[in-house]
């Protein structure tokens, strides 16, 4: 998703590195995200994909195609406000959710991003939000 260099300064000088967030996916409701560093963009994106797989969850979907109700959630400063669509809406959202949603099976969604864009809180940001959908079964039952 992202790669850029960093530079940590020693006293030895500047270590330069390379930062990779990866995301993962089987496009089937499993999806995971990670960051690493090391020399060269290869081995970062390496590192961070072992990682992303190591750390995939389960992402309840509705029909396989969508999220079960509007969810808003706050991560740092980025708010992310997702909302089911009917079928065939398509993504419309921000660059690394739709990726999200696109490795999670998730084809019609719509999302809005309030605050900071950094793509790494949008992603820490989506993946809280997903994490709180409650199925509609459940929801009944809760209700009675």
């Amino acid at each position: 998703l992202q790669t850029k260099r960093v530079i940590n300064m020693t006293r030895g000088g500047r270590q330069s590195s390379m930062w990779a967030l990866v995301i993962v996916g089987n496009k089937k409701g499993v999806a995971g995200f990670a960051i690493a560093k090391a020399e060269d963009v290869g081995d970062a994106v390496r590192k961070a994909t072992a990682k992303a797989i190591r750390k995939a969850v389960f992402i309840d979907r509705f029909d396989e195609r969508t999220i079960h109700h509007t969810i808003h959630h706050k991560f740092l400063r980025t708010k992310i406000f997702l909302r089911p669509k009917r079928p065939g809406g398509g993504l419309i959202a921000h660059r690394s959710v739709m990726g999200i949603a696109e490795l999670a099976g998730i084809r019609d969604l719509g999302a809005d991003i309030i605050g900071s864009n950094n793509p790494l809180n949008v992603v820490r940001a989506t993946f809280g939000a997903l994490a709180r959908q409650i199925p509609a079964t459940e929801l009944a039952e809760a209700r009675g």
